[in-house]
């Protein structure tokens, strides 16, 4: 987007803080317009203060003004491409075939194992906050449905919560797009003691939340789409019928 490319002219006048800001917001502008500025904060590990700084360092009067100008370029994209409604129908359905397509790149052993995970725990606990408690609500009806009970978290205090009901038998599977753990760490650091079979599904190569961690499977990020971009929560739902259909398999053989 143009507005990055602007950025990139101020690098060499920005601190250290702000250009974190301006490298986590490179992977993918649309964070902008998905989350908030404090969440923004949040993930691109530094604090708000940091990111009103960058946006004004840039050009802008604020968090808001930057984020309405990438709102307007993404919005002038789609209006190109709906000035033909069969070629965004296209466009459209290439780039979620190509989402798709990408998660052959998944490793299916991995696959095999949390399956084995799931059906051998004596307990599944299933993690995930914001937009990704959507994804963490579609496994837990799944596997409701094949006779398996799920205990969920989706905030910090049922996160707290969760701590004392989790043994080393316990199949722990966090859903998390980008990995971050900075407002969490103690529960984290908590999580790591008390169970063994610990579980990150995300979409980011090297997520901080991956130290505190047993097996990771890394879904294909939006960066890895052309075209139309498509939500790291589309993925993760494709991924969760795919390891629906394999936890079935696996107990219709038993």
């Amino acid at each position: 987007m143009n507005e990055i490319n602007t950025a990139l002219i101020y690098i060499g006048d920005l601190s250290e803080s702000e250009k974190k800001v301006l490298q986590f917001i490179m992977k993918d502008p649309n964070v902008v317009i998905q989350y908030t500025i404090q969440q923004v904060a949040m993930m691109a590990g530094t604090s708000v203060s940091a990111v009103q700084r960058f946006t004004k360092a840039v050009g802008y009067s604020g968090y808001r003004d930057f984020r309405a100008a990438i709102v307007r370029r993404k919005n002038a994209i789609d209006s190109n491409l709906s000035d033909n409604s069969q070629d965004l129908f296209t466009t459209m359905i290439s780039s979620f075939s190509n989402s798709i397509e990408h998660l052959h790149d998944i490793d299916k052993k991995l696959i095999d194992e949390l399956c084995n995970d799931i059906c051998s725990a004596d307990k599944i606990i299933l993690l995930g906050r914001y937009r990704n408690k959507t994804v963490v609500e579609k496994l837990a009806m799944n596997l409701m449905d094949l006779g398996i009970v799920c205990v969920c978290a989706d905030d910090e205090i049922s996160y707290q919560h969760i701590l004392y009901v989790t043994d080393p038998e316990s199949c722990v599977i966090i859903f998390s797009a980008l990995g971050e753990i900075r407002d969490a760490l103690p529960f984290f650091q908590q999580l790591k003691q008390a169970a063994d079979k610990r579980w990150l599904i995300t979409n980011n190569l090297n997520p901080k939340m991956g130290k505190y961690v047993s097996r990771q499977i890394t879904l294909p990020g939006i960066q890895t789409m052309n075209a139309y971009p498509v939500s790291s929560q589309f993925v993760m739902m494709a991924f969760v019928e795919i390891l629906t259909a394999y936890i079935a398999e696996k107990k219709h053989s038993e």
